[in-house]
């Protein structure tokens, strides 16, 4: 799905600080699918600056009026664009409605017309919202986790360990 011009007066934008792990695990551990993590994975995790294999960033999603964060969304920034697809959201959780509200203003933030949302083929939690706003859903192959496309650009960075045990 990519997320266009609109949105965003219902939330805030904010990027990860370490006083947020907490939420980060909060909001992922109420997703119905997730992967397993623990805590020292998760700060792995939010130290790397990596997410899937790229250079990446973390954002939490505040509601306007003040809070606590009602979702994340994990940003990977590759050094090069992958054919035709530049910075995507690879990893979300929490309010899917709030997330929509704040991918056009991430996009924003990003410096782009519109940011890209990959979600798992079993959440389809995104797309009535996707279609209420006219954002355009491509439906991608799944791809395999083959790591010959590894960059090296990104030798000197931990690689956190993302688990492969979903509950």
């Amino acid at each position: 799905m990519a997320a266009g011009p609109t949105g965003g007066a219902s939330v805030v934008l904010a990027p990860y600080t370490p006083a947020a792990l907490g939420d980060l695990a909060r909001l992922h551990d109420a997703e119905p699918t997730r992967l397993l993590r623990s805590a020292s994975e998760w700060q792995a995790l939010a130290d790397a600056g990596v997410v899937f294999h790229h250079p990446g960033r973390l954002f939490l999603v505040l509601p306007a009026s003040g809070g606590n964060p009602v979702a994340y969304l994990a940003v990977a920034k590759p050094v090069a664009p992958v054919g035709d697809r530049g910075p995507r959201v690879l990893e979300l959780a929490g309010d899917r409605r709030a997330i929509a509200d704040a991918s056009p203003v991430l996009a924003r933030t990003l410096g782009l017309p519109a940011i890209d949302l990959i979600l798992p083929p079993h959440d389809d939690t995104l797309e009535a919202l996707a279609a209420e706003r006219g954002w355009a859903a491509d439906l991608i192959a799944p791809v395999s986790c083959v790591f010959q496309r590894w960059n090296p650009a990104l030798s000197h960075l931990p690689v956190p360990f993302y688990g492969l045990d979903y509950i």
